[in-house]
């Protein structure tokens, strides 16, 4: 049992729990300002516009029944078509938010991603011993952003490392045999 309770306290620590968590007490008091902006904006505009209130617009299904005296013995059957359009005014209007609010975020990530990429790459061309190693910060988070967002690096031509070519040092014997060679070409001094 302790285990279970140590895997659940895990499970609710995670970022993601807490993220959803946060979204749905924000989801519902957006949810809360757009029905009050549909019931006490809209609906009241279109009431004006129509000349009644949509709101409370209903269909008599079965209509209540009375007995000798007037008292309700079975009371009607209404189809309230009203608060179903007025339900799906709300659904629109959230889901346009919501549209236009995903649509801001992404296009001010892409723009923060493309800054950072322009500016890595600069830093990439002035500063190239900050990328020659494989594990460097700066090339950790170059193939990090090239991994992520391909589309942003399809113009970049691979940047090739120069190859350096040690060369191979002469032996001893080998130098006296250039030395040697040297000496014999020249012409003797007058």
């Amino acid at each position: 049992m302790k285990k279970f309770f140590k895997e659940f306290g895990k499970f609710i620590s995670k970022g993601n729990v807490i993220d959803l968590a946060v979204g749905i007490i924000i989801g519902t008091a957006f949810q809360a300002i757009v029905k009050s902006l549909v019931n006490d904006v809209i609906m009241p505009v279109i009431g004006v516009i129509a000349k009644f209130n949509l709101q409370d617009a209903y269909a008599v299904l079965v209509p209540e029944v009375a007995d000798s005296t007037g008292a309700v013995v079975q009371a009607a059957v209404l189809l309230r078509y009203g608060a179903f359009i007025q339900s799906i005014i709300d659904f629109l209007i959230i889901g346009f938010t919501i549209f236009v609010t995903i649509k801001i975020i992404t296009g001010a990530k892409k723009r923060f991603v493309k800054g950072q990429i322009r500016a890595l790459k600069k830093l990439r061309k002035k500063h190239p011993e900050f990328f020659e190693k494989e594990d460097s910060l700066g090339n950790t988070q170059y193939n990090e952003l090239k991994n992520n967002y391909p589309e942003f690096f399809k113009d970049e031509k691979t940047l090739e490392k120069p190859v350096i070519v040690e060369e191979k040092k002469p032996t001893t014997e080998e130098l006296l045999t250039e030395i040697v060679g040297i000496l014999k070409k020249e012409e003797p001094v007058k």
